[in-house]
């Protein structure tokens, strides 16, 4: 059973419906006394912030939202709360992802791995997983695409995590894997992975947010197998469900953009009296007159940009070039300002279309040279795209043989250790074996006192006694040396975790680990058996132990990472 995130029991319950209903979590956020605006931080009210700051990113209400959160990041991190400051960093990324900032998008992603451990924030890490499939699909890094869907799943289902969260999660990783496989016309994996989604969004309930994304995948699935017709349903069903959303314009015209596009191509496919292109048209103008009077009020996006782009391809088709080139050079500037390169390649090509199109229409040299000049851009970002998804592959091979090379090191480094613990495992025991050899020879020595024996024969046979099981230093040596080397990493660990032990009490901590008793360790050593004793009761005072705390056991527990 994963651990409660937030301790607020009120906030919990708000935070398990975030994948369900995030509106209505919202509105019951806001309710909520700690949910205030103070300008002190408190545990519960910086949760509440978090919390918000999560909602307001999933219902993308990104006008006015501030996406560094620098106070509440320092909160977190001063707290040394691991799993809420890796949660907060995550989702500023998945933020600047769906705004399409991905320069921004990407100096988080790269820091996130070098700040965060999966075993300190394993949700944070189920996130990251999950938006880094999105990031390479805004990117168009498909071979990464595939593989890092894959692996998403596989990460997101070990991690102990909210069970809501995780169907959530999973359900995005299934998604993004379909989309690829789409993409690399697969279509028998995209289905599939489609239908287990419909039966998570069925069986568990799931927001309208995930069932966009399953909407999406239909859309593609039909526009990579020439179904543009259907393509066209589903895309007037998702602008159905979009538009039925109480937050952001920007997941309204988004959809548009997509249905604007589709209309386009299937026009293509058209000739210009049928019916089926008529009433397209007539429904295209009526999503344009729409959305126009929302895009003009709305916080800018990439959305935006592609909105502007699909619009564009309309007014080309129709000739109406002067609105075309509106269009587009506004497509073109938000492109330019949010770094995507990809499409920008694409815009410009929409831009060369329309110019030359007025070149041949008005025999304008004007336009042709213009024209020539989009060929240019075409040409140079095209170039620029090929190399930052060369660039992203050699950073996903450096990657993948960093982590390979960390798991033999690992593997190497606990073959080693645990060949050492045998060795001093058996050096312990043949020394446990002279303590109890020289514990039969002081019965046999108390005996003498007692008893008339020959003392002749008893005193050879405890000199034979004594030189078999004699300890010397090199027998002591020996052994603290192998414990030493041994538990060097064991020592570091003590060292950073209980920083007042003295050198003397990290060597005694690898003796007791050992399991000897202070009897043994008394005559090992040569040192009474009071002074191990306090020994021990000093070391379990700065360790913070109870009476009844077993020092060894502790002790084992740290060595093995537990």
């Amino acid at each position: 059973m994963a651990e409660a995130v937030f301790q607020n029991k009120k906030l919990e319950e708000i935070f398990e419906e975030v994948w369900l209903n995030p509106a209505d979590a919202l509105a019951a956020l806001d309710k909520l006394p700690v949910a205030a605006v103070k300008k002190t931080l408190t545990g519960a009210s910086a949760d509440a912030h978090v919390l918000r700051f999560i909602l307001d990113i999933l219902l993308q209400r990104f006008e006015g939202l501030d996406l560094e959160q620098e106070k509440l990041l320092a909160h977190y991190t001063n707290a040394k709360d691991t799993e809420k400051a890796a949660l907060l960093h995550v989702w500023r990324m998945y933020a600047w992802i769906l705004m399409g900032r991905l320069v921004e998008a990407d100096k988080i992603r790269l820091a996130f791995a070098q700040m965060y451990k999966p075993e300190d924030a394993p949700l944070a890490y189920g996130c990251y997983y999950v938006f880094t499939c999105a990031y390479c699909e805004r990117n168009g890094y498909y071979e990464d695409y595939i593989r890092l869907a894959q692996e998403t799943e596989t990460h997101v289902q070990i991690y102990d995590i909210n069970p809501v969260w995780q169907t959530g999660l999973l359900c995005l990783a299934k998604l993004y894997r379909s989309r690829a496989h789409s993409n690399y016309n697969r279509p028998a994996e995209a289905l599939q992975a489609m239908q287990q989604v419909e039966k998570d969004i069925e069986e568990y309930g799931l927001c309208s947010q995930i069932t966009e994304q399953l909407l999406y995948c239909h859309v593609m699935h039909y526009e990579n197998f020439g179904e543009r017709k259907k393509a066209i349903q589903v895309l007037e069903d998702l602008v159905e469900l979009t538009v039925r959303r109480k937050y952001s314009d920007m997941a309204k015209y988004a959809s548009v953009a997509n249905l604007l596009n589709t209309y386009v191509l299937r026009n293509r496919q058209l000739g210009k009296d049928e019916k089926e292109y008529t009433d397209n048209r007539k429904r295209q103008l009526h999503l344009i007159s729409k959305s126009d009077k929302v895009v003009a009020n709305s916080f800018e996006t990439s959305a935006t940009a592609f909105y502007c782009y699909a619009k564009a391809g309309f007014f080309l088709q129709e000739g109406d070039l002067n609105k075309g080139l509106q269009a587009i050079a506004k497509s073109i500037r938000i492109f330019y300002r949010y770094g995507h390169i990809r499409f920008l390649a694409q815009a410009y090509t929409a831009a060369h279309k329309i110019y030359k199109a007025g070149a041949i229409a008005g025999a304008s040299y004007r336009m042709a040279y213009k024209a020539a000049r989009c060929a240019d851009q075409i040409r140079i970002m095209t170039d620029v795209y090929y190399k930052q998804v060369l660039k992203r592959r050699i950073e996903s091979l450096e990657l993948q043989f960093k982590i390979r090379e960390k798991e033999l090191n690992e593997t190497m480094l606990k073959q080693q250790l645990e060949a050492m613990s045998k060795e001093i495992q058996l050096t312990t025991l043949n020394l446990h074996e002279k303590i109890q050899v020289l514990d039969e020879l002081k019965t046999y020595v108390n005996s003498l006192k007692k008893k008339e024996l020959e003392t002749r024969q008893l005193i050879n046979t405890i000199a034979k006694k004594i030189d078999s099981v004699k300890i010397t230093e090199e027998d002591k040596a020996m052994l603290q040396q192998k414990i030493s080397s041994t538990h060097q990493q064991f020592t570091t660990i003590l060292a950073e975790k209980y920083p007042a032990l003295s050198n003397l009490e990290l060597r005694m901590c690898s003796l007791f680990q050992t399991g000897m008793t202070n009897k043994e360790l008394a005559k090992l050593y040569g040192q009474g058996e009071k002074s191990y004793e306090q020994h021990r009761y000093r070391i379990k005072k700065k360790m913070g132990l109870g009476n009844d705390d077993k020092l060894v056991t502790h002790l084992l527990k740290l060595s093995t990472g537990k």
